[in-house]
């Protein structure tokens, strides 16, 4: 009997954010002669796909409706998964903050899933792998591994306006069992910096 597999993984990245938005660090001096002001430098990262004509996630099944993300036309839509499927997305993470970040970890929330009947669950099985440019692996693990954060090995340092591209690679294995047809799994990547300055 041959068995249709229907295997929905929906993975979303979103602007990622030093700490909690915009993090006050350490002072520097930008008074005039005369003047008493101080100017508190800023960290702030921001995350944005690369190669998709739309704004939102950059893992996703379909732009119909049925890959529970109402984008529209010109993206680059995964369908449905099966089995051996691998994809792989570019996720751009620039500094627009005043000082030097160190990008170090990658965290990853679930917001949406749904479960097999004996709790199963699809982010145990998804593989995932971080590279640069260069293929480096930075992090891999299963995409539950990264709820808890994965640490970039090494950090990435990034100057105010540098950017760096990361390729985000989820592979369903092809062993994947019967168990895990129809469910689902919605997350957001994170990225997470600290200041460079005075923080071995």
């Amino acid at each position: 009997m041959l068995r249709k597999w229907l295997l929905v993984a929906s993975i979303v990245a979103v602007t990622a954010v030093g700490g909690a938005g915009f993090t006050m660090a350490l002072f520097t001096d930008a008074a005039d002669v005369g003047s008493d002001q101080l100017v508190a430098g800023t960290l702030r990262i921001e995350g944005n796909r690369v190669d998709e004509t739309l704004e939102g996630p950059i893992f996703y099944i379909s732009n119909t409706g049925d890959g529970a993300s109402p984008v529209g036309p010109g993206g680059r839509e995964t369908g449905l998964w099966a089995p051996g499927d691998s994809h792989v997305r570019e996720w751009q993470i620039e500094n627009v903050g005043t000082l030097d970040a160190r990008l170090k970890e990658i965290k990853a929330t679930e917001t949406e899933a749904i479960l097999g009947p004996n709790g199963e669950n699809l982010a145990d099985v998804l593989q995932v792998t971080i590279r640069d440019v260069h293929d480096n692996e930075l992090a891999s693990g299963t995409l539950a591994s990264f709820y808890a954060g994965q640490a970039l090995t090494p950090p990435i340092v990034l100057e105010p306006t540098d950017n760096v591209d990361l390729y985000i690679t989820v592979e369903l294995p092809l062993g994947t069992g019967n168990e895990y047809q129809g469910l689902k799994t919605v997350v957001t990547f994170t990225a997470y910096a600290e200041q460079v300055k005075n923080n071995p």
